[in-house]
């Protein structure tokens, strides 16, 4: 791998190797810099086996997700603690898949959950991703982390998931219905699932992904084509399915009945923006 850096307006991201005096390679690290200050700000160390992967980054913003995401020391707990290196448990992205992996066909994948629990108590209980095709490439009930009302246990925990669901995910980009939500769940419930702190971005999780959200295209479709001007919120994903003329009682509320009524109005949506 050679050396990497990335630029933002006020930070700098360098990627590289740290070798011994014998110049063994030793770690790999990424640091990144204030331009500013010319203070280093955080250094992430990461497994060399990651190496290849990192020389594929192609963004700041990229890099420094996937060192978040995969790094095997925090050197803010290591000045705590005053240790030369301590373990993070840290959740992985997805495996690595070729963009819009044109050898499995996948192009946008959709992806809805349910959750159940209140507040901070909420958590993913069911993921399914479909296809374009309406093809359910991946589902399953998740157990959460601690009991909830009314939600059956026995099911593989998020944690136990994860390395499926992201090799499906892959690069592909990804749609869902109401992607705010969405993407908070997620968040929340990976930071649970892995007993780490929330992930603060979405990207951090999934750092090559596109993500559409399915319900803003049609907000801004149904309001433009009815007049209206003001900001109305997103309609439940069974009305706006129901306004547009589609076929969705044959399909259940469900996590893959959802994410199948939000690729069909992914495609009306796009026929009519080519007609």
């Amino acid at each position: 791998m050679e050396h990497r850096t990335f630029y933002t307006k006020t930070r700098r991201a360098d990627a590289h190797f740290i070798g011994n005096t014998g110049y063994h390679v030793k770690q790999l690290v990424v640091s990144v810099h204030s331009l500013k200050t010319g203070k280093n700000l955080t250094v992430y160390r990461l497994p060399l086996d990651l190496s290849n992967e990192v020389s594929k980054i192609n963004s700041y913003s990229a890099l420094v997700a996937f060192a978040k995401a995969n790094q095997i020391t925090d050197s803010a707990s290591n000045a705590h603690s005053g240790s030369d290196s301590a373990s993070v448990t840290s959740c992985p992205v997805p495996a690595s898949t070729p963009a819009k992996s044109s050898e499995q066909g996948q192009g946008i994948l959709f992806v809805e959950f349910e959750t159940a629990g209140r507040g901070k108590d909420n958590e993913i209980i069911e993921i399914s991703v479909v296809d374009s095709a309406e093809n359910v490439l991946f589902h399953s009930r998740v157990s959460p982390t601690k009991p909830l009302k009314d939600v059956p246990t026995g099911y593989p925990a998020l944690s136990e998931l994860w390395a499926r669901f992201g090799a499906v995910i892959g690069r592909s980009d990804i749609a869902f219905y109401n992607a705010d939500v969405s993407k908070r769940a997620l968040l929340r419930s990976v930071g649970k699932a892995f007993d780490t702190p929330t992930p603060e971005h979405f990207y951090t999780l999934f750092p090559y992904n596109k993500v559409i959200c399915v319900g803003e295209r049609y907000k801004e479709f149904n309001n433009y084509r009815l007049g209206y001007f003001r900001n109305y919120g997103l309609q439940h994903i069974n009305s706006a399915c129901g306004q547009s003329g589609l076929f969705w009682r044959d399909v259940s509320n469900s996590a893959s009945g959802n994410a199948i009524k939000s690729a069909r109005l992914y495609k009306y949506l796009d026929h009519k923006a080519v007609a």
